[in-house]
């Protein structure tokens, strides 16, 4: 009965409370969305990094390295000699090595070289096909089949470089042999191939590459000649993460190493700034409608003292007309969270969105922090009891023969 009547003294104004709404929801909206993206990220971030202790690639930033060798998301530093990598790749510190060329694109989405244990590294299963054995086959990650409509035994011409609208190789065409299942990590929004083809169609191995579709070339260069991109290695022991990067920055020096983790982390904390400017403005708007809501319930009690009095003399106690003013700061606060959760909702699938158009990023389904949430609602609760608690105060002592004399 309290609460209903709460609710319809809100409600008797419906501008004045919606706007109250309003603007507590957009401080919500933020947080929700904010916390939505920040663990989107940091789940595909730290997901595609595992099982890698380093990245050796070509001179540059390691920032970048890490991005474009492990991410997909931005361009390579350069390249690098395959005969001096490959000196690093046998080294007894080395576990695993998984070599990578990158050269062409299709529709935005970059084609990568590798060998078998690029995929198998990932955790990657096939959903569909076969692993491409051949020159010019290709396997294509989860997201790209999704989006581009990609099925087996298609073909297609690939674009040089990795930005969309470049020369096109018009006299080679790659055949898709295979579809990935969606592994959550960057390898969903790849296509890859053998080394062999990219070296290939950039005439790295002494080609035209004006052959049918899948024969081989058999003008090698010289091994020399031949470049990578990057290598993703992972370390044999404890000791060869103290020694081995010393060793390979005295030995090659046109060669940058870089830890997946120290940059990832680097990363956050140069976006966790924005992050976190942003969540302190979500309160500071958070606080501006507590302030709103206050206004509102205290303008309207001048209004409501007879109201109130007469409830008094029907038999309400004072504790029941200090609820009645406690409820409906609660209720702007519940129904304001809950619309910001939405909107927070609507913002993180507008993002998501973005992400996927602008990088080819796919989030995950959307999975809601309910110990967060649940701490989100008790703030908002708090906020709203705040609001609300010096007009809920008045009305308990209320002068009940004073007020009706009064009026």
């Amino acid at each position: 009965m309290i609460v209903w009547l709460a609710f319809k003294n809100i409600f008797s104004r419906p501008l004045t409370a919606s706007l109250n709404i309003i603007i507590f929801a957009t401080g919500i909206g933020i947080i929700s969305m904010l916390s939505l993206v920040q663990r989107q990220f940091e789940d595909k971030f730290e997901k595609s990094i595992e099982g890698i202790d380093m990245v050796m690639g070509a001179s540059g930033s390691p920032l970048q390295l890490i991005l474009s060798a492990v991410y997909h998301i931005d361009a390579p530093t350069g390249n690098i000699p395959l005969d001096e990598a490959e000196k690093w790749m046998q080294h007894p510190y080395i576990a695993s090595a998984v070599p990578m060329a990158y050269g062409d694109s299709y529709m935005g989405f970059p084609m990568l070289g590798s060998d078998s244990s690029y995929i198998s590294h990932f955790g990657a299963k096939l959903s569909a096909g076969k692993l491409n054995n051949q020159n010019y086959e290709v396997v294509v990650g989860s997201d790209v089949a999704k989006k581009l409509r990609i099925n087996l035994g298609d073909k297609f011409h690939s674009t040089h470089g990795q930005e969309e609208g470049g020369e096109e190789h018009e006299d080679v065409k790659w055949v898709v042999t295979g579809v990935l299942a969606p592994t959550g990590k960057a390898i969903d929004r790849i296509i890859i191939s053998n080394i062999e083809s990219v070296w290939d169609i950039h005439g790295e191995n002494g080609c035209t590459h004006e052959h049918e579709d899948g024969e081989e070339c058999h003008h090698h260069a010289h091994e020399s000649s031949k470049e990578i991109t990057a290598v993703l290695l992972k370390y044999r022991n404890p000791m060869a993460a103290m020694q081995l990067p010393r060793l390979i920055r005295e030995q090659s020096k046109n060669l940058q190493l870089a830890q997946p983790a120290i940059e990832v982390n680097r990363l956050f904390s140069l976006l966790g700034i924005g992050i976190e400017a942003i969540r302190y403005l979500a309160f500071f708007i958070m606080g501006l409608s507590a302030i709103s809501i206050f206004i509102s319930i205290y303008n309207t009690l001048k209004e409501r003292m007879f109201e109130l009095a007469m409830m008094r003399t029907l038999g309400a106690s004072r504790w029941k007309v200090f609820t009645l003013l406690l409820s409906e700061g609660v209720i702007y606060s519940v129904i304001g969270y809950f619309s910001g959760l939405v909107l927070g909702i609507l913002g993180f699938k507008f993002i998501a969105s973005l992400a996927e158009n602008e990088y080819q990023m796919s989030f995950n389904q959307l999975t809601l922090d309910f110990q967060q949430q649940a701490i989100l609602l008790m703030v908002s609760i708090f906020i709203g009891i705040l609001a609300a608690i010096l007009p809920a105060i008045k009305s308990y002592f209320i002068q009940i023969s004073s007020t009706l004399s009064h009026e």
